[in-house]
């Protein structure tokens, strides 16, 4: 069955004849609009997109992402906002604007992800919370937008805690894709845990209001590699349907991994400062003999400890905390009175728990 205007159906054979197969496809229509998803060359990242019929009078709407290709919390938001800028500048009422679209996203997307390689310690969430230009950021266009909107009637599970990581799963009857855009937006605007969460996974499964096109159907991964796929194939084995899915994660640390943090930061910090390989030796030794105190972390610290080379860009966060306050803190505390007293620990616990985690997985 053929779906689309003339005109788009035209624009996206010339894209996929350019780009290759599949690059715009056109999914399902309505009375109001067709959807459809944007696969760029040699991208990680495939957007969903709705084009109104009265286009190219007025511009494609930008639903969110479909994929990120597992890279990481934050990214989806960051390439929907470079998707969002690029449309803003080639977009011109009357004129098709798909290939000069998929030009500048492309160009945007590569800059991005090369200067993301440039700066590995810097955190998908740290470069979503950087504008690209002095435009309205995405969120706090959703914000506004959501503060319109009635508040959804979820369905809630209770919390479930696996390996440290909390899972809560919530689901909504929808029918449309505006119901779906509209309840994440209102859920993420208006519910804070939600939004800081480690990762919210969606899906949803509509009947099409053509009943011959079957199902219309997706997911958002949201950094969870394959996590909305596997949801989604989840409620096909239900036969569910009109409903939209999400399950929020959280990772939790508790009190053991503060400590574990505490001693594998403080001894990196000394080691970059220190070059005597045998001060080196004896505080390896002493930090191990230190871990038996805390047996259930003893394995995961002393693989860091055990490490031939510490790469002290993973630990760059450490210079933020080297205060007076938190070495008097060390200082006084019995437990780190078991080092020499060349060894003076400069931190009060790292802030930035989710690199930590990320690190020790």
């Amino acid at each position: 069955m053929t779906i689309g205007t003339e005109a788009l159906q035209d624009e996206a054979e010339a894209l996929n004849a350019i780009y290759g197969e599949q690059t715009l496809e056109l999914l399902t229509e309505s009375t109001e609009e067709i959807d459809a998803v944007l696969r760029l060359p040699d991208q990680p990242v495939s957007f969903r997109l709705s084009f109104p019929r009265e286009y190219p009078d007025v511009p494609p709407i930008v639903r969110g992402t479909i994929s990120t290709g597992g890279r990481g919390k934050g990214e989806g938001e960051r390439a929907v906002g470079l998707l969002l800028d690029a449309l803003a500048q080639v977009y011109q009422p009357g004129s098709v604007c798909l290939y000069d679209l998929s030009e500048e996203v492309i160009s945007r997307l590569a800059g991005h992800f090369h200067d993301a390689a440039q700066n590995p310690t810097e955190t998908a969430e740290d470069r979503s919370d950087t504008p690209a230009h002095d435009t309205p950021d995405e969120s706090d266009l959703t914000a506004h937008a959501a503060s319109s909107i009635p508040p959804p009637q979820w369905t809630l599970t209770e919390p479930v805690t696996v390996n440290k990581s909390t899972f809560v799963a919530r689901a909504l009857q929808v029918s449309s894709m505006n119901e779906i855009t509209e309840a994440v937006s209102h859920l993420l605007s208006t519910n804070k845990k939600v939004a800081s969460a480690t990762h919210n996974i969606k899906a949803w499964r509509m009947r099409s209001a053509d009943a011959s096109s079957g199902f219309v159907q997706d997911y958002d991964d949201d950094g969870e590699t394959a996590a909305g796929g596997r949801l989604l194939h989840l409620m096909q084995l239900m036969d569910v349907s009109n409903v939209l899915v999400v399950v929020t994660r959280c990772k939790r640390i508790g009190k053991d991994l503060f400590t574990k943090a505490i001693m594998v930061y403080t001894i990196v910090v000394h080691l970059r400062a220190k070059s005597d390989k045998e001060a080196i030796a004896k505080l390896k030794a002493k930090l191990l003999e230190a871990s038996a105190v805390y047996s259930k972390d003893k394995e995961t610290i002393s693989w860091f400890v055990m490490q031939s080379v510490f790469d002290s860009r993973d630990f760059t966060i450490v210079e933020r905390y080297e205060q007076e306050s938190s070495q008097q803190y060390h200082l006084n505390n019995p437990y780190w009175k078991t080092f020499d007293p060349y060894v003076i620990p400069l931190l009060d616990g790292p802030m930035d728990l989710r690199r930590f985690e990320e690190l020790t997985e």
